[in-house]
């Protein structure tokens, strides 16, 4: 299963930079009397100031996308040390890597905008500049909260300096990033919940994590230890399933009913019958699950 996420994230990360790589890294070119989405004189498109500033953004490009392509990479691998420390690192790899983009548009798009002031070439606020001057709409007197993208009629952006707009787009930010980061950290603690066995005036509590499963000596109609699971095709019902951990609700097509406590590749298993219920639970001491056998026993 690592191997195969690993592939999925692997593919995903080489098909996200391989795109952005190849729009941003196109020769920026003077279009509806802009550069870099500033307006200037078109006689001064090749100014040698300008075209410093556009080579000097794509040499910026090409470096920060080489150095993300290789951090995504490493960073894949690390789901084979955890799944939830892998989804973690994986957001915020992506968090950087998008907000570089960003940044690198926005601070050629500044420099372009400072030249235009030095140079004298037009009136900023006639023609719009000084409100784009950062890489996105911003007008407080402009009461629209979308206004028509100026490099692009099909889209629109959002107008920053309305309040709304920037409260709305900080909690949109902070679901995107809290949201995957709040799965990493639950897949982390599944695959380091420790299993709880506990054995008091004949009852029994085995827990985990969330999930927990209680019975009596008196229920228990087999137990044994057991070095595979059965041959069976189990279903996951309500549980929590991760590369290094099985926990929770599961349904077998022969089995039936039953709940899991199980670190994969780690025997034995103790498997304990209850009659409404099967019970499969591991640990990554093995003689820990011997001593769980011998009270139940």
């Amino acid at each position: 299963m690592e191997i195969g996420m690993m592939i999925i994230f692997l593919t995903l990360d080489l098909f996200l930079v391989g795109i952005c790589w190849a729009i941003t890294n196109r020769r920026d070119t003077y279009e509806k009397g802009m550069l870099l989405g500033v307006h200037i004189p078109p006689d001064e498109a090749i100014h040698p100031e300008a075209e410093r500033i556009c080579s000097e953004k794509q040499r910026a490009n090409r470096r920060f996308q080489a150095i993300s392509l290789a951090a995504g990479v490493i960073v894949s691998f690390l789901n084979f040390v955890s799944v939830g420390l892998f989804i973690g690192i994986w957001v915020l790899w992506l968090t950087i890597y998008l907000l570089g983009i960003f940044y690198i548009m926005s601070r050629a798009r500044k420099k372009m905008y400072q030249l235009k002031k030095n140079m004298g070439w037009g009136d900023d606020k006639a023609d719009g500049d000084e409100y784009w001057r950062h890489g996105w709409y911003s007008n407080p007197e402009d009461k629209r909260l979308l206004v028509e993208d100026r490099t692009n009629s099909t889209s629109y952006s959002f107008n920053m300096a309305r309040p709304l707009n920037r409260f709305l787009m900080a909690l949109l930010v902070l679901i995107l990033v809290l949201m995957p980061i709040g799965i990493g950290v639950l897949l982390f603690q599944v695959d380091h919940a420790p299993v709880s066995f506990q054995v008091e005036e004949q009852e029994v509590r085995i827990a985990s994590f969330w999930y927990e499963c209680e019975f009596s000596l008196d229920q228990v109609r087999e137990a044994e230890l057991i070095y595979e699971m059965p041959d069976d095709s189990f279903r996951r019902t309500n549980g929590a399933s991760t590369p290094k951990r099985e926990l929770g609700y599961y349904r077998g097509e022969e089995t039936g009913d039953c709940m899991m406590f199980l670190y994969d590749d780690y025997t034995p298993i103790l498997y304990v019958d209850i009659g409404e219920i099967r019970i499969f639970l591991n640990s990554q001491d093995a003689r820990e699950v011997e001593r769980w056998y011998d009270q139940i026993v």
